[in-house]
Formats: structure tokens, C-alpha cells, sequence
């Protein structure tokens, strides 16, 4: 059987990683264009004043864009412990007046956002004071979503063993115990479900949906929870795992196991049917390093999907085909970029892939950077300078506006602020 044709930035990528070429280039750096960096929040002058602004505010932050063009934004008043969320004009990137999500107590860790039909969000955080792992949607948008084809109840006020959160929101509790969902990763399907896969207590691996008898919101819905073990792993808040739900309900799961000295990246599939999943190392023999710390899933060709990921140990992104229908390691992953830090990575319709990355490293100009690489060709690899400076957390994120065009958002620590680049 003949393999199926790849284009030929595919091509060429591969060419670069099978034959071994790892001459680094010179890389085109430039500077952000004015106007196109805003600080989307920033502790107020008053806290600033008193001396209490002492973390800041954008920890943990999330950014998603909807059908209409708007820009979704979820984060952390470090402060003062608070979840909020935001959301722009359709076209436009500067979000409105942040709502809060979850204010009762430290309730602002490893938040997660992403959007149903509709535009709706749906975002989960770790209640530090509660030692909860939660899921917050707002029944408002119930409307919307049952448009868009989601399975909605027709009551859409929550269980009343249910608090709600923040005015609007409801909050669900998915897990319980220290550092829940340190590593997770959050989806939505195209009927409203909501897709989780996440770390809880004694090292568990879990992947939690509604059953498939239950409303994906509505009172019908709040409290049932389909929860299956996935696998044994070392979490860390630095890895950046990925969850992808197929047309024919295959589900898969890109996650990393983090140990002391190493990381090992790993892939799981559960096809409709299966009750558990089946998991899949990307390397055959796994070596010490860190492979993994932050990975990605897109649709492949043939049924494939192409699973990207950040080795840190050889300091690359790489890309690799995956066959949830018959999964083996990776064998064959091309070197597309290099990545030295915390990293997100995103693959636009032409196939430009773009990568936030940190590199704290570099003793001539640390700091974060928007790497491109044009329809995945590494030849013509340009990055933009966000963000100066040592700084190495994994605050930050990166969506996909209409045409691909990027939207950055981190914490930074010039004015501990939460910013956003949409050039």
C-alpha cells in the first residue's frame, strides 16, 4: 500500500530531522510592534500603594478564540487568590471588564479554559484552600450553546447541591487532594460535553467526561461524572499536556510522566467501546531526558494524528505522526524548532506552526519569544521578543485568531502583570 502523499514543507522537515541536520541558523528576531503588547491586568494603584501587590495578577493564564472572532481570557489575581475571566468584542483583543469565576478563598490554581458551542467557557482550577479540583461553566449560556448543537437541559439552573461560584458561574468538584490537576488538560466536544484530563492524588492519571446519557449542562447534568483511570504519573504544573476528541468519539491524551531527573512523554487512546485506555510511550526505549513537557495533537492525514512535542534535553520541538487506530512509539519526529523552556505550541490551517516559548537561558537576551515557522518549513523560522528577562515559569498561553493569526498571553514580571500580544 502506498503511503499517503505528505506536502512538501512535510517533506522537508522530515529530510532535516532523518538526515541529521542540526546546524543551528541564525534565526530573524525582531522586536513587537507598538501598540501591539497591552497589559490586560495589572494590580490595581491602591494595592500597589499599600505594599500587598506582591505576586500579581495573570498566573495560570488561558486564552481561547471562538467562531466569531472573540477573544476568551481566563487567569489569577494572585493576590488575592481570585479566578476571573474576560472576553473581547468579536474582532477584537482587548477583552472587556473582567467577571470573577471562583472568589471564596485561595481558589486560583492550574486553571484551564476552553470554550463549547457557542462560545461559552468552561474553565476548571484547583481551589488551593479546598484542595478541589473544579469545573465552573455558566448556565447563562445555555442558549447559545443548545444552538450551536450542544446537549443541553432544558432546566439550566444548577443541582442545588451545587454552590455557585462567582455571580453566574457554577462550580463543579471533579477531584479532591493536594495538587490536583497540577498536570490537565481541558476540552470540549461538539455536542457541549466537557473532556478532562487530569492528576490527582497517589500519582493517578485520570480522564473524566459527562456519561453519555447525562445533558452536557443543565440540572440534568451537574454532578455526574464519568471518571476512569488512564495511568501512574509523576505531575508537574511545568508540563503542558493536550486532549483530543475524534469524529468517531476516539478519545486521546498527550501527557508527560515527570520524574527528578527525567520526563517521559506518553500517549493514550480510548476508542468508542474500549474501558480503558491504551497507552502508548513515544519512544520505544525511553532515555533519560526530558521529553514531553509540553505537547500537542492535530489532525494528521489518513486518520493520523501529528503529535508535537518539546524536548528539552536536545532543546527541540519535534513533530511526529500517530496512529490512534494502531499505536506505537514515534519512531520518525522531525525537528522543526528549538525550544529551551516553558512552551505552547499551535498549528494554523496552512500548517505555519507557532511556538511561545521561554529561554531564561540565553546569557545575551533571555526572555520570551513567538517563534513562527512557515507552513512548517524550519529554513524560514523568524521570532518575535515578547519579553525580556530570567523569567522561567509556564504562565502563559497561545490561541489561533481566523487565518492563524497568533494571540500571546503571560505573566510578566515587569509591573506583575497579565499581557497579551495580538499583532
Amino acid at each position: 500500500m502506498r503511503s499517503p502523499r505528505r506536502p512538501a514543507a512535510t517533506l522537508l522537515v522530515l529530510g532535516l530531522a532523518l538526515t541529521g541536520c542540526r546546524r543551528e541558523l541564525p534565526i530573524p528576531t525582531q522586536e513587537p510592534a507598538p501598540g501591539t503588547v497591552i497589559v490586560v491586568a495589572a494590580p490595581p494603584a491602591e494595592r500597589v500603594a499599600a505594599g500587598e501587590a506582591k505576586r500579581g495578577v495573570g498566573w495560570y493564564p488561558n486564552v481561547a478564540v471562538d467562531d466569531a472572532d472573540r477573544v476568551h481570557l481566563a487567569w489569577t489575581d494572585a493576590d488575592v487568590g481570585d479566578v476571573l475571566y474576560a472576553v473581547s468584542p468579536a474582532g477584537a483583543v482587548q477583552p472587556g471588564p473582567p467577571e470573577p469565576v471562583e472568589t471564596e478563598g485561595a481558589a486560583g490554581g492550574f486553571v484551564r479554559l476552553a470554550l463549547a458551542p457557542g462560545g461559552a467557557p468552561v474553565v476548571t482550577l484547583y481551589h488551593q484552600g479546598e484542595h478541589t479540583l473544579k469545573v465552573a461553566h455558566r448556565p447563562r449560556d445555555g442558549a447559545a450553546m443548545k444552538a450551536a448543537g450542544a446537549l443541553i437541559d432544558d432546566e439550566p439552573a444548577p443541582a442545588p447541591a451545587f454552590r455557585p461560584g462567582a455571580p453566574g458561574w457554577v462550580l463543579e468538584e471533579i477531584a479532591f487532594g493536594d495538587e490536583a490537576g497540577a498536570e490537565s488538560a481541558l476540552t470540549v466536544d461538539g455536542k457541549g460535553r466537557v473532556h478532562l484530563l487530569y492528576t490527582t492524588g497517589g500519582d493517578r492519571l485520570r480522564y473524566a467526561r459527562r456519561p453519555a446519557d447525562a445533558p452536557a449542562f443543565g440540572a440534568g447534568g451537574v454532578g455526574h461524572w464519568e471518571k476512569i483511570d488512564v495511568d501512574t504519573v509523576g505531575p508537574s504544573p511545568q508540563v503542558r499536556a493536550d486532549l483530543r476528541v475524534l469524529d468517531d468519539a476516539t478519545v486521546v491524551a498527550s501527557y508527560c510522566d515527570w520524574q527528578v531527573v527525567m520526563s517521559h512523554w506518553r500517549l493514550a487512546v480510548r476508542r468508542p467501546g474500549q474501558v480503558s485506555f491504551v497507552v502508548t510511550p513515544a519512544r520505544e526505549s525511553p532515555k533519560a531526558g526530558f521529553d514531553g513537557v509540553a505537547s500537542a495533537l492535530w489532525r494528521g492525514t489518513a486518520g493520523t494524528i501529528d503529535a508535537a512535542a518539546v524536548r528539552l534535553d536536545d532543546q527541540s520541538l519535534t513533530v511526529g505522526a500517530f496512529n490512534p487506530a494502531a499505536p506505537a512509539p514515534l519512531d520518525a519526529r522531525a525537528r522543526v524548532a528549538r525550544a529551551r523552556g516553558p512552551s505552547v505550541v499551535r498549528r494554523a490551517p496552512d500548517g505555519t506552526i507557532w511556538l511561545l516559548t521561554r529561554d531564561p537561558h540565553d546569557k545575551d537576551a533571555p526572555g520570551l519569544f513567538l517563534v513562527e515557522v512557515p507552513q512548517g518549513d524550519p529554513t524560514r523560522t523568524r521570532r518575535t521578543v515578547l519579553d525580556k528577562g530570567t523569567q522561567d515559569d509556564a504562565w502563559l498561553d497561545l490561541a489561533l485568531r481566523a487565518g492563524g493569526r497568533p494571540v500571546a498571553v503571560w505573566f510578566s514580571e515587569d509591573g506583575n502583570a497579565l499581557k497579551l500580544y495580538a499583532p
